[in-house]
């Protein structure tokens, strides 16, 4: 008889490049290393293929983006924007509305026999002639 022998091997993950990591990944992972320091987080970092310094830089970004008061002026620059994204979309309309009324005279305009393209060129070439 035969003796199978099975080796529990522990089911290991390739660990993500730091860049692969999502935004609610790197939350969870500051969260779970915020009490970790020295050695106990250097192991930490290793079971997950991090370091401490990338760790160090999420939460410098999770701070800037929620952080209300750096660029404080962010309010004001984005109300300008809209101020003038309005008033370049009249100009915007108003320009669009004269282009259509000139198309549509144009188009109501009967043609004029003496300023036919031959007869321009006729009176073009022929002053030619004359001087």
């Amino acid at each position: 008889m035969k003796s199978t022998v099975t080796t529990a091997k522990p089911h290991h993950n390739p660990a993500k490049r730091p860049q692969d990591w999502r935004p609610e990944e790197r939350l969870l992972a500051l969260q779970e290393s915020h009490g970790l320091i020295g050695e106990a987080l250097n192991a930490w970092c290793r079971q997950r293929g991090l370091f401490a310094h990338q760790l160090a830089q999420w939460k410098s970004d999770f701070c800037q983006v929620t952080n209300p008061r750096s660029g404080g002026d962010g309010g004001q620059t984005l109300r300008t924007l809209k101020i003038e994204n309005q008033r370049l979309e009249r100009g915007l309309n108003r320009k669009d509305k004269a282009l259509a009324e000139a198309a549509y005279f144009r188009a109501k305009l009967p043609p004029n026999p003496d300023e036919s393209c031959h007869s321009f060129h006729f009176k073009a070439a022929a002053s030619i002639h004359c001087l």
